[in-house]
């Protein structure tokens, strides 16, 4: 496999529901396992930054997207650094430092402009605040962990967003569906027409046509507008583990790209609590689990003839916009 990670993000999982798309004479189902998102014109605007300041860039956490500028760092919450070095900060899966205060305030300050985005299932108690591109957000005030925090409950994304910081509020407007919750909800419809077809590795799907198609590429991360097939091998299995989400600018967390490989038989399913939905194309079955390691913003897809024991393995990244990702994901078939 091409990219692994010591750390993993659960997906919000609920009750499952089948929708059908018809592509030329084939028929695409999507089993999903958790209520299929419909995405207005305008929530697909603020997906594309319409109207976000210029320079800024987006981050995605689960279901949700705000935008930031683009020289802000990007870090897991788990990962503390020291107050020489805090800049203004998205953390992503806790608050910024949270994990660092019983080390000391003194030495593990908080960034003066800091965003968290923060998977939370679980619905709010607070009141409502305000409609923002069509989602509903609700002040959480309970969970404050100081006055300068703002902190929002938005329910129909699964997320929780606090942010400090005069930019605060100019960062909460900016909320959008992420890349994700993009790309699933158009892996269903008939893929673009302009993308070109690409078979190997037992696979056939269609990529942007900006994309490169290269045979070699790092371990740990993915490749920017390109698509990696290295050589088969026997023992292809990738590393067992890679390092956690260190500090990074936001910048360049935004990958459009992917790699492919085959992967041995017997390991045909990734880790159940990633499990977002199963796309059936034809005789094709695709399993999408999400991302996690050093590129949380990807899928990991498990391509699978239905008469076949050979399985297939697209890391993919999620990319700016979510339509690209799920048009690729919308052309998969497997030829072996």
């Amino acid at each position: 496999m091409i990219v692994a990670g010591c750390s993993s993000g659960g997906a919000e999982q609920s009750a499952s529901a089948t929708t059908t798309t018809q592509r030329g004479s084939a028929t695409t189902t999507a089993e999903t396992h958790r209520p299929p998102a419909a995405l207005t014109d305008q929530q697909l605007r603020a997906h594309a930054g319409d109207g976000v300041p210029s320079g800024w860039v987006p981050v995605d956490e689960g279901d949700a997207r705000v935008w930031v500028p683009a020289n802000w760092s990007l870090s897991s919450g788990s990962v503390c650094f020291s107050a020489a070095s805090v800049t203004p900060t998205v953390s992503l899966g806790q608050l910024a430092q949270s994990s660092c205060r019983s080390m000391g305030e003194s030495h593990f300050a908080l960034p003066a402009e800091s965003v968290s985005l923060i998977a939370s299932p679980n619905r709010t108690a607070g009141a409502r605040y305000r409609m923002i591109h069509g989602y509903r957000v609700y002040a959480a005030n309970a969970a404050k962990p100081d006055p300068a925090w703002l902190v929002y409950d938005v329910p129909q994304l699964g997320s929780r967003i606090a942010l400090r910081g005069s930019l605060a509020r100019r960062v909460l407007d900016t909320l959008a569906p992420s890349a994700r919750a993009v790309a699933l909800a158009f892996a269903s419809q008939p893929p673009r027409t302009n993308y070109r077809d690409v078979i190997a590795a037992g696979v056939r799907l269609s990529i942007p046509p900006g994309w490169r198609i290269t045979t070699d590429g790092p371990v740990c991360s993915l490749p920017n507008d390109e698509l990696v097939i290295p050589p088969v091998r026997p023992d292809l299995s990738g590393p067992t583990s890679c390092p956690g989400l260190g500090p990074g600018t936001v910048a360049g967390a935004v990958i459009d790209g992917g790699a492919l490989n085959n992967r041995p038989s017997d390991q045909t399913t990734g880790d159940a609590d990633r499990l977002l939905t199963v796309l059936h194309h034809g005789t094709t079955t695709i399993t999408i689990y999400a991302g996690y390691g050093e590129i949380p913003a990807a899928l990991e897809v498990f391509i699978r003839r239905n008469t076949s024991s050979t399985t297939h393995i697209l890391e993919l990244g999620l990319g700016r916009d979510g339509r690209v990702a799920g048009s690729v994901l919308a052309s998969i078939r497997a030829t072996t």
